[in-house]
């Protein structure tokens, strides 16, 4: 792959959209939404992703944020796993969301803050 901005995110989000079992940019796009086509800008390094992506990862897998942000290994829990799911059931949506933006931003400060030093 060419050297480009946001490469190393766009590697892993193709990695973890096939680890999932999304052959097809679409298909995985639409869980966001957004286009094909920004999606594979942000597989190819052109684009980064935004809070509401990181949001709608969240949802969906929260385990995926130390991944994609964080550089941990990336793991899938077994089918089985739903510690995540019973802890969330019990809050309110409102704690939910408190919740996510809080983390999805402590993340997103941490992953991009040599970014925002060197633009």
């Amino acid at each position: 792959m060419a050297a480009t901005k946001y490469g190393d995110m766009g590697d892993k989000v193709k990695l973890f959209r096939e680890a999932l079992g999304y052959q097809k940019r679409p298909d995985f796009a639409a869980l966001f939404p957004m286009t094909a086509g920004r999606l594979q800008s942000i597989e190819q390094g052109r684009q980064k992703m935004n809070q509401d992506d990181f949001k709608v990862i969240y949802k969906k897998w929260p385990w995926a944020l130390g991944y994609l942000l964080d550089d941990e290994p990336l793991e899938i829990p077994s089918k089985n796993h739903s510690s995540a799911d019973k802890s969330a059931s019990s809050l309110t949506k409102e704690e939910v969301e408190t919740m996510i933006d809080t983390r999805v931003k402590e993340l997103l400060l941490k992953a991009f803050e040599t970014e925002t030093v060197s633009d």
